[in-house]
């Protein structure tokens, strides 16, 4: 069996602007699967997509894209690539999505004009409308089409629900589920900072804080890994500190002593077991409350930035 290639690798890579730096990052995206970048505003997310599509250079390391690098294969990856931005990227807001197509379409070799009236019509984007003149959600919507019509292999989405409604935000999930479906090597990695978008979507989850990859996760993984538990038999003189010696847990409440968050499940249960204490309730915590537990572990300098399981499938 052949080992599936990564879609991205990121080795080393920094990138310096006023007075943010991002990475170093070491990170490995794998193909055939839809990865989410979440972390809050201002963690590097957008710059990160920015380098990856070219629009933005690093100051150092090694970036490679489906087995390609820039700028050498510049052409080859912008067949390959469709790319959502925040913030639709056109040099003419006075133009409408007609114009643009009629403009743009031509520098793809893959696009899809039966798609991309389908998907227009899908989205109810208005092709005769300027594009200053669209509301917000229909200008993302018009990005995701774009990004969706040259039939790309790799697709970047950058907090792809900003501005739209339930209905077109779950009309773009189906989309995207039919991307995913239509080839195995297809890949998706979308940034975003709504922990809902995530659970709903990802594969596989990066975190972000302040320009550094905090980890990377299996989602599921994830879940069964971070949990709130409640324990009986422990001893009343044993200490938050000793507690937090216990493999598999990362946190005690102060108020209520045998409520404690594990970062192991599996391992804390059996090593809780072999101390003669019983867990009688868990239950998963949400991903904010993971989010905020790994940032908290990064800002306390507790445990390596790269603690996190780094699980890529064979």
């Amino acid at each position: 069996m052949v080992e599936e290639q990564p879609a991205v690798v990121l080795d080393g890579v920094m990138k310096k602007a006023d007075q943010f730096t991002l990475g170093p990052i070491d990170l490995q995206i794998p193909s055939g699967y839809i990865t989410a970048i979440i972390g809050p505003n201002g963690s590097g997310k957008s710059t990160l997509f920015k380098i990856l599509t070219n629009l933005m250079k690093a100051d150092a390391g090694f970036v490679e894209v489906l087995q390609m690098r820039y700028p050498m294969d510049e052409i080859k990856l912008r067949e390959k690539i469709g790319y959502m931005s925040e913030t639709l990227d056109v040099i003419d807001d006075s133009i409408t999505p007609r114009e643009w197509t009629k403009l743009f379409s031509p520098f793809y070799a893959g696009w899809d004009q039966r798609r991309y009236k389908w998907l227009m019509d899908r989205f109810k984007v208005e092709e005769y409308k300027k594009i200053k003149k669209m509301s917000k959600g229909m200008v993302q919507a018009f990005a995701f089409v774009q990004a969706l019509s040259h039939s790309p292999e790799l697709l970047l989405l950058d907090e792809p629900s900003s501005g739209l409604d339930p209905i077109a935000w779950s009309d773009m999930i189906e989309e995207i589920h039919r991307f995913m479906d239509e080839d195995s090597a297809h890949t998706v990695v979308l940034a975003t900072h709504i922990t809902e978008e995530v659970r709903r979507l990802a594969d596989y989850v990066v975190f972000m804080y302040d320009g550094q990859v905090l980890g990377m996760y299996e989602k599921d993984q994830l879940f069964e890994d971070w949990k709130e538990i409640w324990v009986e038999g422990v001893d009343t003189q044993t200490s938050s500190v000793q507690i937090r010696d216990i493999p598999g847990i990362f946190r005690v409440d102060r108020n209520i002593p045998n409520r404690w968050i594990t970062d192991d499940y599996p391992r804390a249960a059996a090593e809780l077991e072999r101390l003669g204490m019983r867990i009688y309730q868990a239950q998963p915590l949400h991903l904010d409350e993971i989010m905020r537990c790994i940032v908290d572990r990064y800002r306390e300098g507790y445990g390596d930035i790269n603690h996190a399981r780094r699980i890529i499938p064979s």
